[in-house]
């Protein structure tokens, strides 16, 4: 299954019907927020794997987007391999963060547990 949203406000069909095992969120797309997207379709529907597709490199950004539900943060600055690597680690049960901000990630990761 494969739906698509250009804006933050039209992504809330998401939560009507629709049951995907994973969902691709861009964290500035139009209206709201995609962290303010996230994190009430994952409180609704836990077992959705989030992977937060983004341009910030901010361990600030990145430690939000983790702490609001997120399995995989990566930049959009990478290759496209990075986000497919991201997408079969998360659907298997991990988390993932691109190689470039993966540091920073476990770092962040490491000091909220």
């Amino acid at each position: 299954m494969w739906a698509s949203y250009r804006t933050g406000g039209s992504s809330w069909n998401l939560q009507k019907g629709l049951r995907p095992d994973l969902v691709l969120l861009d964290i500035s797309i139009a209206l709201l927020n995609g962290l303010d997207v996230g994190e009430p379709i994952k409180a609704k529907k836990r077992a959705i794997k989030l992977i937060y597709v983004t341009a910030s490199d901010s361990a600030v950004v990145a430690a939000e987007a983790f702490r609001r539900g997120a399995s995989g943060y990566v930049l959009k600055q990478d290759e496209i391999a990075e986000l497919i690597i991201a997408v079969r680690h998360v659907v298997r049960g991990g988390s993932a963060a691109s190689v470039f901000g993966w540091r920073r990630c476990e770092a962040i990761s490491n000091s909220l547990s």
